[in-house]
């Protein structure tokens, strides 16, 4: 099914996870195969410094492997099975690195890339840089993270790369000197005091979260807004997304959402 609305970006979560394995080769094939203008992917170092994808600090939720990502060489991980779990015609899938996500997709879609490591996110964040950069992919690229400290490097690093702030609102904010520090306020009106928002090309906000007029106040100061966490297999929770006037979400259900959002923009 064609992305004809164009208007409303639907990125693929960990690729497509209601079709196949999170995070995996065969999850960003379906996504493709589904004309996705954009797919999102979570990144992890080995041991040894090589960035894979995964979502969890462990392997042990989506592989028959047990332990910490930081703790197992690449060469270990490549070992692994993280597709059974899933769905038995995905045996012997492997977690992929990030080199091999960058080789199969190339300019064909969108990458966001979510810095997930925390302990040595210098040591990510350069080699998330130099990787795309190495294959001229900076213009199809956007780093993202729940923590300033990679934003605010990536940028340094690359200032033409996209820089996409994921936002959680807390009635209490983390202590002031946690390292790195979340990207978490009370209200959007203390978000829009944060002297790091400017490292922001786009504010992503939980969907729970998220009204008309959060995204009207932030597209007053110039950031588009995208979403992340909402349920894409729930009706109303797309049409509240749609409604508010963001720009996108990340979708475990793309075609769900997508067929949601050709509706509603065929009606408005």
């Amino acid at each position: 099914m064609p992305n004809n609305h164009r208007r409303f970006e639907i990125i693929g979560h960990r690729g497509v996870p209601c079709d196949a394995p999170e995070n995996t080769l065969a999850g960003y094939k379906r996504a493709m195969d589904l004309c996705l203008t954009h797919a999102e992917c979570d990144l992890h170092l080995t041991r040894d410094g090589h960035l894979i994808l995964m979502h969890d600090p462990t392997v042990d939720r989506t592989t028959n492997g047990h332990g910490r990502v930081s703790d197992l060489t690449l060469a270990q991980i490549r070992k692994l099975d993280c597709g059974s779990w899933f769905d038995r015609k995905f045996a012997g899938e492997q977690i992929p690195t990030l080199e091999q996500l960058l080789e199969l997709v190339g300019e064909t879609m969108h990458l966001v890339l979510e810095i997930k490591e925390t302990q040595r996110y210098e040591e990510a964040t350069n080699l998330v840089v130099e990787q795309v950069r190495s294959r001229g992919l900076i213009q199809s690229t956007s780093l993202t993270s729940f923590y300033w400290a990679p934003l605010e490097q990536a940028r340094r690093l690359e200032p033409a790369i996209s820089i996409q702030a994921l936002v959680q609102f807390c009635r209490q904010p983390p202590r002031p000197e946690q390292e790195p520090a979340q990207i978490c306020h009370a209200h959007i009106e203390e978000l829009l005091r944060d002297p790091r928002l400017p490292i922001a090309d786009i504010i992503c906000p939980r969907a729970q979260d998220l009204s008309a007029e959060m995204v009207r106040v932030l597209h007053e100061r110039g950031f588009p807004v995208r979403v992340w966490g909402a349920q894409t297999d729930c009706r109303e929770e797309i049409l509240h997304v749609l409604r508010s006037g963001a720009m996108g979400m990340t979708a475990d259900h793309p075609e769900f959402v997508m067929s949601i959002a050709e509706d509603w923009f065929g009606s408005h």
